[in-house]
């Protein structure tokens, strides 16, 4: 029996993808341009296990995003929509230095959403996870800068 676990958890290991990269996987943001991509397809969720995104979970889903800063006053928000309207994502973002400044998990089928105000220009890293998805699932993000470019 257990040589037939360790066989049935060999075959999951090698057939379940690992953690996956958007497509494609970096963008820029700027009050000019906005960006947009996609995640998945997702085979595993993790409902119960986990509130964090965890890089090399193969429920996670990362984007490398670069903000260009605008003048004035502005906002940047960020929105991720499931394919299937049960799909239940949740939406982690992180600076630079790796510092989490901003989430959400809002319930199934309600687009996950996360607004930063005035956040310095640099790098930040869109996670997604799949909390709990139909497997093959797949999710389309955006990323905008709103406001004021006044100085």
């Amino acid at each position: 029996m257990r040589r037939l676990f360790l066989l049935v958890f060999a075959l999951v290991v090698v057939l379940v993808p690992g953690a996956s990269a958007s497509t494609p996987s970096s963008s820029t943001v700027s009050a000019a341009t906005p960006s947009s991509w996609t995640g998945g397809p997702f085979f595993s969720s993790t409902p119960g296990l986990t509130a964090e995104c965890r890089i090399g979970d193969p429920a996670c889903d990362t984007h490398e995003l670069t903000v260009v800063a605008a003048p004035g006053s502005y906002s940047l928000e960020i929105n991720v929509t499931g394919f299937f309207p049960t799909d239940d994502y949740d939406l982690f973002v992180y600076d630079a230095n790796g510092v989490q400044v901003g989430s959400d998990g809002a319930p199934p089928g309600v687009p996950e959403r996360v607004v930063l105000e005035n956040p310095p220009g640099g790098v930040y890293q869109v996670r997604v996870l799949a909390f709990l998805v139909a497997p093959g699932s797949t999710y389309s993000a955006t990323a905008t800068l709103h406001g004021s470019t006044g100085s």
